[in-house]
């Protein structure tokens, strides 16, 4: 009986572990229930041991696989840093960059970003997927991302660490044919009579919003929370309610509003690695050309984050 521990099955019993079920799994792997379950049985035969109660929903662990859970990550990091640090060798980027990034940072600073980069590096092919900002920590720390660009949260736990990031201005907003267009200026208690079109409530942006009507004892009217901004920016031109948007997003369908008592909202965008991981030459070669286009696109010399 061999004893040898091959990456794909710990990678597919780690899969299984977090997400409970075979099917999930295989959901979660891009790959068959079959091959998640001939796997597992691979793993099982190897190591002559039962890893997953299977008669409990969801999966629970066994002991045996509580042990080899405690060193899966451990043995699957050092083998990815293993690879990295032989690729870095090299004076060119290769391999795959796994780009995890929110809907409205892929549309609006990525598209240009993402040609340069190729053009300059050729050998890296990429893998980009769109998330909500609050998806990035999970992503990185199991491995799944090597970079995330999002919002930031107020403070990054450790650890995940922040290359860079850049300010993005908010503004309220609503229609040109909304009542409030008319007025030269308004309060946050003059908002808080119409319906507000807003990111749901885990968000950083609703709570900025929502901390600063509580500072006036005021109460939000939120209606139809969705995370993707050019939706909202589309409710509110129609007129359904007012919003908090990027200024990258105001155009002429759009009326900004003069709020009496604007603390000068805004939010931080940026990227996230975790600190723990070796991090290949892709990634970095990819912070440093996204870094160079935003400092064209904002005129801010000031992008990276101190250390």
């Amino acid at each position: 009986m061999s004893h040898e521990l091959d990456s794909q099955d710990l990678r597919t019993f780690l899969a299984i572990a977090d997400n409970g079920s075979l099917s999930s799994a295989a959901e979660a792997l891009f790959i068959t229930q079959p091959a998640v379950s001939k796997r597992l049985a691979a793993l099982e035969e190897r190591l002559d041991a039962v890893l997953f109660n299977r008669q409990q929903r969801p999966m629970q662990l066994t002991e045996a696989g509580e042990t080899l859970k405690k060193s899966a990550h451990r043995i699957l990091q050092s083998l990815e840093d293993t690879v990295t640090e032989i690729q870095n060798l090299g004076e060119q980027a290769v391999g795959t960059l796994q780009l995890a990034c929110s809907h409205h940072i892929g549309l609006h600073y990525l598209p240009k970003v993402i040609q340069t980069y190729q053009r300059q590096h050729p050998a890296v092919q990429l893998s980009l997927q769109f998330i909500e900002s609050e998806a990035a920590p999970g992503l990185l720390t199991r491995g799944e991302a090597d970079l995330a660009l999002v919002t930031l949260a107020n403070s990054v736990r450790t650890p995940l660490t922040s290359p860079f990031g850049w300010q993005d201005p908010l503004r309220f907003v609503v229609s040109p044919g909304h009542t409030l267009a008319e007025q030269a200026r308004v309060t946050l208690e003059d908002l808080a009579h119409y319906p507000a079109l807003l990111p749901e409530e885990h968000t950083a942006t609703f709570q900025a919003v929502n901390r600063i009507f509580r500072q006036q004892q005021l109460s939000l009217r939120p209606a139809i929370p969705t995370n993707f901004l050019e939706t909202l920016r589309m409710m509110v031109s129609v007129g359904l309610g007012w919003s908090v948007l990027p200024l990258s997003l105001c155009d002429q369908s759009l009326k900004i509003l003069s709020v009496g008592g604007d603390p000068g909202l805004e939010r931080r965008l940026g990227a996230l690695i975790d600190s723990r991981r070796s991090q290949p030459l892709r990634v970095s070669t990819f912070t440093d050309c996204l870094a160079n286009a935003l400092q064209e696109l904002t005129g801010s010399p000031g992008l990276r984050a101190p250390g």
